[in-house]
């Protein structure tokens, strides 16, 4: 009786599990997409680029060809830092930068910069490329993190720089950059990963097959078939659908995985049903089907890989952290409001002391004393409205930053709205200091 990975692999023949869901590169396949992005990236870090970018869809293979991409480095010529978690703040991320490529954290960020540059400069003397990659780069907290590392860029000679950037992320990473103008212009490699086509998925599942067994017929043409239709080409789904294949045509003892073993395994179509409802329905489709010859154990065991058949849990943390990053962006804001709001009772609070001012110059002084208290009121209320413009600058930048993702448009129109009132008090206030020194001028005449 089979009962774990260990059994499947002895019933095939098999050296290692070749559908793992893990980025190990001996089983990386060079399909054409994957070769050229591949190619572009290692000439990048060759050419001593600033920032390199490789975006792909969930399951498509971007962190195994990262993989691939550093080991294909030679080690006496290249020094490479992996970031592999950057939703961090800004100033944690640059700790794990200097982390990665093994050095001490100074007590400011300056003193942090100068070890990186330190590191880096050095490694131009003795002709070592210095390389970060920082991949699941779309989880980078804000543009700020984003900005902490187009700063690295700039540890640079005349002619190239001292350190080359490689991001990979999920698409949206290409619309965070997009986002940052002066980020955006320092990609000079940008690749993607999409799913693969019919013939690139048979290349994959057969290299990946000969890397583990010297069997080339385990796996039909008209399974591979299956497996394209039921994955739609995306490299984590195929491995499943393979591992879980495999698993099952060894308790079935069966001598090929083919296509009617497959569509059994694949009876749930619908990849975007909710995890539950998926393992239900692919467990009765284990019920249905059983053969006379499986026990109670070998269909509970079937039952418990048909749950991984899916590999929903990866969707669900990047829908998670997405809605995360959400939440803190409305809590930001709503900080920031208040923040504003607190500003414009100090404005209504300002103009109110203008008016009781100015009846009581109008009402209590002589000329004299008039033309010098309107002086020393001039030179308070700009004072004061130097003070509100730099406040006003401050929380403008910051919901500014904010409001490019916000994602209650209302709400946002309420923000500009009280901005706008906000303003206008502001060139009312500007409008009666100026008044006051024309008087003062007259006065003076």
């Amino acid at each position: 009786m089979m009962k774990s990975a260990g059994d499947y692999r002895r019933y095939w023949g098999l050296r290692a599990l070749p559908f793992d869901n893990v980025p190990d590169p001996r089983f990386y396949v060079p399909c054409t997409q994957h070769d050229t992005a591949l190619r572009w990236l290692s000439h990048g870090i060759q050419t001593r680029k600033g920032m390199l970018l490789l975006t792909g869809d969930i399951g498509c293979g971007k962190t195994l060809l990262s993989r691939r991409l550093i080991l294909g480095l030679p080690p006496d010529g290249y020094d490479v830092a992996l970031v592999a978690n950057p939703a961090l703040s800004p100033s944690e991320l640059l700790e794990e930068v200097l982390s990665q490529f093994g050095l001490g954290l100074g007590q400011s960020k300056a003193a942090r910069l100068q070890t990186l540059n330190e590191r880096l400069q050095l490694n131009e003397q003795r002709g070592i490329s210095s390389v970060l990659v920082v991949d699941e780069a779309q989880s980078i907290e804000s543009s700020n993190g984003f900005e902490e590392l187009r700063l690295l860029t700039n540890f640079q000679l005349n002619d190239r720089y001292l350190l080359t950037v490689v991001l990979i992320g999920q698409p949206e990473l290409r619309d965070r950059v997009m986002d940052i103008p002066q980020l955006n212009q320092r990609i000079a490699v940008r690749a993607h990963l999409g799913p693969f086509t019919a013939e690139e998925t048979t290349a994959y599942i057969t290299a990946r097959m000969e890397a583990a067994t010297d069997r080339t017929d385990i796996f039909t043409k008209e399974a591979i078939a299956i497996i394209y239709e039921q994955s739609k080409g995306i490299g984590r789904l195929i491995n499943a659908l393979c591992d879980q294949s495999l698993f099952a045509g060894a308790i079935e003892e069966a001598s090929q995985v083919d296509d009617r073993l497959v569509q059994r395994i694949g009876q749930v179509k619908d990849a975007s049903a909710p995890a539950v409802m998926r393992v239900e329905e692919a467990t009765e489709s284990i019920e249905s089907n059983r053969s006379t010859r499986m026990s109670d154990e070998e269909v509970e065991a079937y039952r418990r890989s048909i749950a991984g058949l899916v590999p929903i849990v990866e969707e669900l943390r990047v829908e998670r952290d997405r809605a995360m990053r959400s939440v803190e962006r409305v809590a930001q804001l709503e900080k920031e409001l208040g923040r504003v709001e607190e500003l414009e009772s100090m404005l209504a609070e300002e103009r109110e002391q203008v008016a009781l001012l100015k009846k009581k110059l109008t009402e209590t002084f002589s000329a004299a004393d008039r033309v010098e208290k309107l002086e020393s009121m001039g030179e308070q209320v700009a004072a004061r409205v130097r003070t509100l413009e730099r406040a006003f600058a401050v929380e403008q930048e910051k919901t500014k930053v904010l409001g490019v993702s916000f994602p209650d448009a209302e709400r946002a129109s309420q923000r500009v709205q009280v901005f706008e009132s906000l303003l206008q008090m502001e060139r009312e206030l500007k409008t009666f200091w100026r008044g006051t020194y024309m008087k003062l001028n007259e006065s003076r005449g």
